[in-house]
């Protein structure tokens, strides 16, 4: 099961939602909808900032493990909704493996499914400051890298993967 939970923030002409995903079990649904309303003026631009996050302590989210995000600019009156869904593809989670996590100088990539090719690698901080971009590579070079937690966010031909890894 995966519980979404949300806050909204709105200074002026700027709305940052943040969405927080928590994944109770295996077995969870493949998306997920949640509608969020937020009052806004007719004729004015926005942008709004969509950050997800997921939960790091497996119970609370506290907002400090970003999968991603998103800024969109609008004006309104809106004609539409906009959609955000959480996709999870079982082949393409089974698919990738990176290891050794934790890591010490490199981050191996296998790709275990001949129809999955990675485009790209995108590894960022906790706070998601994107710090390395990388085509699809079998050995990603992370010795440059602080002690720390970041995030790799893996595009592919069946979406995108995003993995937790540890730097010793």
């Amino acid at each position: 099961m995966i519980d979404l939970g949300f806050t909204v923030n709105r200074v002026g002409n700027t709305i940052e939602i943040q969405l927080c995903q928590h994944i109770t079990d295996a077995a969870h649904p493949s998306t997920i909808t949640k509608n969020i309303d937020v009052p806004v003026s007719d004729g004015v631009n926005y942008s709004i900032t969509i950050a997800l996050y997921n939960s790091d302590n497996g119970q609370n989210c506290d907002n400090q493990v970003l999968s991603d995000s998103i800024t969109i600019n609008i004006s309104t009156p809106l004609s539409d909704s906009i959609t955000l869904g959480i996709n999870t593809n079982d082949k393409l989670r089974n698919s990738v493996l990176l290891y050794p996590n934790p890591i010490g100088k490199y981050l191996y990539v296998d790709i275990n499914e001949p129809s999955v090719k990675i485009n790209k690698f995108k590894i960022t901080d906790m706070s998601g400051q994107t710090i390395q971009v990388t085509n699809s590579a079998k050995v990603i070079d992370l010795h440059y890298l602080k002690k720390g937690q970041y995030v790799v966010i893996i595009y592919t031909n069946f979406g995108v993967l995003v993995r937790k890894i540890i730097k010793l």
